[in-house]
């Protein structure tokens, strides 16, 4: 049975506003508390495996999870009582015994939100509490991973990266069934055009009225509101506003040109194919 939809980005894409959105869709257009959202539970998440497995994943090593959260899903899948919506920031990649980590046979829908490198580095050094030079080292890694931090634990387990550039045509040439792709930057040119067409996407039938309040209701500035009043459970450090800025563009006035020429020499062709060169 097709359970799960996926909601796939690289970090720092607009996973998050997305998600808010659909919340609030689900929810006939109203507010949402940023702390109660409905998609929150990563596959990738120890508390998940340790659950749909009934074993401690602490004890695994990473190429041990992986080969079993194919499994954790079968067994979730089982049991639902509904199309299940998780995030996702794990490349689709396939484990060391060729299985997906996101099975076609499971998945009803994807949609994979992508947003312009140069702003993404910007936004994922904020992130991380690391220089901007680190998270451009970090996009072009063929090893970059969340989720790894040996000898340490961890809310969510390794979370396959790969580069910004191997990320995107992951989703976009191998997962199956094909995601919606969905650019940042054209969800903040027109919100309600472009959440409405991820609505439909994932399976919502709703009044176009119903697209219009969830757009007003997740715009980035309440989200920002929120977190400043009562903080937000996914930022990684308490002092660390996960809701920054989320401009697009805003790369021109904070990268050098040469943190800019990198990018683009790294991930030029992707660029190129998703309209940002």
């Amino acid at each position: 049975m097709s359970t799960f939809i996926w909601l796939a980005s690289y970090p720092k894409s607009g996973n998050t506003w997305i998600r808010a959105f659909l919340s609030s869709v689900r929810q006939n257009g109203s507010s949402v508390d940023i702390n109660q959202l409905d998609v929150v539970i990563q596959p990738s998440a120890r508390m998940f495996l340790d659950d749909q497995l009934g074993i401690a994943t602490v004890d695994l090593t990473q190429e041990e999870i992986l080969l079993a959260r194919p499994a954790a899903l079968s067994a979730c899948s089982l049991y639902a009582d509904d199309v299940v919506m998780h995030k996702v920031h794990d490349a689709w990649i396939r484990n060391s015994v060729e299985q997906a980590l996101f099975p076609p046979e499971l998945t009803r829908a994807s949609v994979y939100i992508v947003r312009d490198p140069r702003d993404v580095a910007i936004s994922f050094a904020h992130h991380l509490g690391k220089p901007i030079d680190y998270a451009i080292d970090q996009m072009a890694s063929n090893d970059a991973s969340l989720g790894v931090n040996i000898g340490r634990f961890t809310y969510n387990t390794c979370q396959p990266l790969r580069t910004w550039s191997q990320h995107v045509e992951s989703w976009l040439d191998q997962a199956s069934p094909v995601p919606l792709l969905v650019r940042y930057e054209d969800m903040q040119a027109d919100p309600v055009e472009q959440g409405t067409l991820i609505a439909r996407h994932v399976g919502f039938d709703c009044p176009a009225s119903v697209y219009e309040r969830a757009v007003q209701n997740t715009s980035f500035h309440e989200l920002s509101k929120q977190e400043n009043q009562n903080g937000f459970l996914e930022a990684l450090s308490p002092g660390r506003r996960f809701f920054r800025a989320g401009k697009v563009g805003g790369w021109k006035n904070v990268l050098s040109s040469e943190q800019i020429t990198r990018i683009e020499q790294v991930h030029g062709p992707v660029m190129q194919r998703l309209g940002y060169l």
